[in-house]
């Protein structure tokens, strides 16, 4: 995945800007909100679907639904670019439809978008494939 990034509020004023805050795409606990449009429901055990980009170790890790996946991340032309991605091998009775699908957006995914505590995936043809939320740890 060749992520071409844009950050920013999305806000024309100079106040707005500053206090509406932009979450980092690194080191943020990204939950999936939407696939393609549609909600995104919860994986195996009711847990939520995941990601994390980490700056140390340059690597992506999370819950897909029913298995945790991780990969490397690499900057090509200073964008990051998710590596070859590896997850367990469970199979689960409900979601696998969601995690394949989940897997295969992050995949193809090749810019993002942040605007304030969301992030948005797009495809190669600028189609929104996912929309992530940041949740802050208490």
């Amino acid at each position: 995945m060749q992520l071409q990034g844009h950050v920013g509020s999305g806000r024309g004023s100079r106040q707005a800007e500053a206090t509406t805050p932009s979450a980092s795409l690194v080191n943020t606990y990204w939950k999936p909100v939407e696939l393609d449009n549609q909600p995104v429901a919860l994986g195996a055990g009711k847990k939520e679907l995941n990601m994390v980009l980490v700056s140390e170790g340059n690597g992506v890790r999370g819950y897909s639904g029913c298995n945790r996946f991780m990969g490397t991340i690499a900057q090509k032309r200073s964008q990051p670019i998710l590596g070859k991605m590896a997850s367990t091998s469970r199979a689960c009775a409900q979601g696998m439809e969601q995690e394949i699908a989940f897997l295969k957006a992050l995949s193809t995914t090749k810019k993002y978008k942040i605007q304030g505590d969301t992030l948005w995936l797009y495809d190669d043809t600028d189609r929104k494939i996912l929309h992530f939320e940041a949740v802050y740890l208490q």
